[in-house]
């Protein structure tokens, strides 16, 4: 994968992701299943980053003290999820793109706050939402 197309519904907002996957995961928190209306976020995370053609429609919503979300304006798009202050490095959603052949998830996150309703797969590691904050705080000391 080097460069790939998406788009939100309407067209609105367009972009290239760019680069190698660097992580491909499946978030089972409470808030990614509302923004989603009940099923996971499933973000792409590259090399490269994103970069972004049209953004008439893009906007952000502040959904926490630690991540954005953005979204189509026009149609309701969800498209991305990034940390609060990043401007260019963030994960992009999968369904948004024209062209998904080779990729495979990575893991399941925040699993411990997945509903009851639907059983995780066991495609990929799971991992609780402790885990992953204590990964992402181990991986600040070594930048």
């Amino acid at each position: 994968m080097k460069e790939v197309a998406g788009k939100c519904l309407c067209g609105e907002v367009t972009f290239r992701v760019c680069g190698a996957p660097v992580e491909l995961h499946a978030c089972h928190c409470s808030m990614c299943r509302q923004q989603n209306g009940g099923s996971a976020f499933i973000g792409l995370h590259t090399a490269e980053g994103v970069k972004l053609k049209k953004t008439d429609g893009l906007t952000w919503y502040q959904a926490s003290e630690h991540g954005d979300r953005g979204f189509c304006k026009t149609c309701g798009a969800t498209l991305f999820w990034r940390m609060q202050g990043e401007e260019k490095d963030f994960s992009v959603s999968v369904g948004t793109l024209a062209e998904t052949q080779g990729l495979k998830l990575t893991s399941h996150i925040f699993t411990d706050e997945a509903p009851h309703y639907y059983t995780l797969p066991d495609d990929a590691p799971h991992k609780t939402g402790a885990q992953v904050l204590n990964e992402f705080i181990e991986s600040q000391k070594h930048v």
